[in-house]
């Protein structure tokens, strides 16, 4: 099997070798990666199916909260491969299989409307409908019983930050020198959030930024911050403020939250970007590409194709041609290529796969061109995550050159 995995990580540490199943079939992985990770690397990039059409389905980010695919663990149906991370003998599921009508009727299926019946052919399609209704549309059921948490509890404190970047982090030091106990929640393995798999000087500072993180985080525990990792704030209801962590397998932990005040700081997302086929695994978002890289040491693919000729996709392009990947960016600007291999001008692309992408076609005003890729980055744009301040009643606004804030 085909592996993707450089000979170290950057910054981060592998942990123990570990031995898992996936549909029978025994791979290696590291108690320090998820199982999409470990799925990826071992160029597995397809591990779900839509639940209309039965389209491949990876992830496209590798944040626990996008969620868009799922696989079974140990017998636990749509567990979300990147909140799990790897212990030995862990035994996966991963959905391959297409239903016979899907596989005989494809040719005359145009998914890029799922919701309307678009076909080649509009002569067979009124007598195939009725049968590829009953046979698509109605995913197989599963009884299964959930499982209560295997514990609630409750934890207090003056200030509870939300995220674990570095704003988050310098909120959470700014508030103990002042005396106020300070509960820090991140969904992450460990604080630092992005900046963390950096290895080189982000603009306005002088030192890696994986390092300033990690001073960062450093200064935090010293000056007594509480912490909960591997954690997701769920949000502000009526009757609580609830935090869950999945862990242990089976049941997870609740945390029911009491604070004096809260700090959202929970950074932005990568923004996918619009193209025919942008569903195809292998496409992903910059920051999980660069987590992938850095922390896990997983290339994201050995010709990869950046979308953006952005600061956030140069600085990405940097880091993979360190490790003998082909890279080139795409971006629909006529500007000059520099040091870094750009294709101007871009009007249109298609990404085009069975079960993953394969290659990109690309228009420009001067004719096409193919590209062979194994992998499509988005670094075209990020908005802030303003999930959470949504939910809290925030209002939302648009400002022009960061997206929707609160």
């Amino acid at each position: 099997m085909a592996t993707l995995r450089i000979k170290e990580p950057i910054i981060g540490s592998r942990g123990a070798v570990v031995t898992i199943k996936v549909n029978g079939i025994s791979i290696e992985g590291f108690t320090s990666e998820p199982i999409s990770v470990a799925l990826y690397a071992n160029d597995i990039k397809s591990f779900d199916r839509s639940k209309k059409l039965y389209r491949p389905r990876g992830f496209f980010s590798l944040h626990p909260q996008a969620k868009t695919a799922t696989v079974n663990v140990n017998g636990i149906p749509a567990m979300n491969p990147s909140e799990i991370y790897l212990t030995e003998g862990l035994n996966v599921y991963i959905q391959q299989k297409r239903p016979l009508s899907i596989r005989f009727f494809e040719s005359m299926i145009d998914t890029s409307l799922l919701h309307k019946s678009i076909v080649k052919n509009r002569l067979i399609w009124p007598m195939a409908l009725k049968f590829i209704a009953n046979s698509i549309n109605n995913p197989e059921l599963v009884e299964y019983e959930t499982p209560h948490t295997v514990s609630t509890i409750v934890e207090k404190a003056d200030l509870v930050v939300i995220g674990g970047g570095v704003a988050g982090l310098s909120a959470a030091i700014e508030a103990r020198k002042y005396g106020l106990d300070v509960l820090q929640i991140d969904d992450g393995v460990e604080l630092g959030g992005e900046m963390l798999c950096d290895e080189l000087e982000p603009p306005g500072i002088s030192e890696p930024g994986c390092i300033f993180a990690r001073n960062l985080r450093k200064k935090a525990l010293e000056l007594g911050v509480k912490v909960l990792t591997k954690t997701t704030f769920v949000g502000f209801f009526e009757d609580a403020v609830f935090a869950f962590s999945p862990y242990p397998l089976g049941g997870g932990t609740s945390y029911i939250i009491s604070a004096k005040a809260y700090v959202v700081a929970t950074g932005a997302v990568d923004l996918p970007c619009i193209f025919a086929n942008n569903d195809l695994p292998g496409i992903i978002d910059a920051s999980s590409a660069l987590r992938m890289l850095n922390i896990h040491g997983v290339v994201a693919g050995k010709n990869v194709a950046i979308l953006g000729a952005t600061e956030r996709g140069l600085r990405l392009a940097e880091h993979l041609k360190k490790h003998a990947v082909n890279t080139i960016i795409l971006d629909k600007s006529k500007g000059g290529a520099g040091k870094n291999a750009i294709i101007n001008g871009v009007k249109e692309i298609v990404a085009i796969g069975k079960n993953r992408v394969e290659a990109l076609e690309v228009k420009r005003e001067d004719g096409e061109l193919r590209l062979n890729v194994d992998c499509v980055v988005c670094a075209v744009s990020t908005n802030p995550d303003i999930k959470i301040s949504a939910q809290a009643g925030a209002k939302i606004a648009y400002v022009n050159g960061l997206g929707f804030v609160p």
